[in-house]
This record gives structure tokens, sequence and C-alpha cells, in this order.
């Protein structure tokens, strides 16, 4: 499976500019910033075996628990 997550951030920006209130797409939009954020950073710094594996349960315990 790829992760293709410019794509996915374009597509999400589509729906929100068409339907505003779309609930699915403005709870996957910081989702989507993140793992591009995670991506550029992983890209820049060393090549692990473990780049791009982010575990998106501590993605949101992150940001909606603390």
């Amino acid at each position: 499976m790829f992760r293709q997550w410019a794509v996915a951030k374009k597509l999400c920006q589509f729906m929100l500019m068409y339907e505003p209130n779309n609930t699915e797409a403005k709870q996957y939009a910081p989702l989507i910033d993140y793992m591009l954020a995670k991506e550029e950073e992983s890209s820049s710094s060393s090549d692990d075996d473990t780049t791009g594996k982010i575990n998106v349960l501590n993605f949101f315990f992150l940001n909606y628990f603390i």
C-alpha cells in the first residue's frame, strides 16, 4: 500500500472546498498534514527502516488528549 500523502491532501482540500461541512475530511486533514510533515522530516534525516511507519493512535493521543 502506497502512502501518497500529497495526493490525499489535495483531494481532502477539494472535498472541503465543495463540501465545507464534510466531517470526515475535517477529521483527516490534520492527520494528512502530520503525515506529510513526518515524511519530510524523515526524508531529511537518516534513512531508517522505520520511516513512514507512524502509529496513527499515537498521533490522535498526542493531539487530542494532551
